[in-house]
């Protein structure tokens, strides 16, 4: 599957990678390396266990052996442009803890196109009144991005 297919087959779909009905942004990308990057569940980068943190994708990468041989990591710099198909990872807030990761469709000087599912367990997007809508294409500025993980070989 393509990533193009993958994001046409799961707009609209909360998708639950460990079928257990948490449906977190964690939840789209790696369903997304195991569809898309063809990595099987033994090469899954580390669960994040219970109080894990999708920030650690990026800030404990030297410490998860699976991700580190199957993932690189690029720290954010200004004016670098993150390449479509890698990970985004970005920094959590005061109303959102734990951080955000989603899948890059396009980025270019001033914002990413993303691939992305919003747990809402954050407080601002509940206080907005945003509900679980599943998988969609969303739009983030540079702002909070720690950086990305490029899957090995990809260009």
């Amino acid at each position: 599957m393509t990533l193009d297919q993958f994001v046409k087959t799961n707009t609209g779909v909360p998708l639950s990678f460990w079928n257990n009905g948490s449906v977190q942004c964690v939840d789209v990308v790696r369903a997304y390396v195991r569809d898309v990057l063809k990595l099987p569940l033994s090469e899954q980068p580390e669960p994040l266990g219970n109080d894990g943190s999708a920030e650690w994708f990026f800030t404990r990468h030297e410490t998860r052996p699976l991700q580190k041989r199957n993932f690189d990591r690029v720290e954010h710099q200004t004016g670098m442009i993150p390449p479509k198909g890698s990970i985004l990872v970005f920094g959590p807030t005061v109303s959102n803890r734990f951080g955000h990761v989603a899948v890059c469709l396009e980025a270019g000087a001033l914002s990413i196109a993303v691939f992305e599912q919003d747990g809402i367990e954050n407080s601002k997007a509940k206080r907005e009144g945003r509900t679980q809508r599943g998988c969609f294409v969303g739009q983030w500025k540079y702002d909070r991005l720690l950086g990305w993980l490029v899957p090995k070989g990809m260009v």
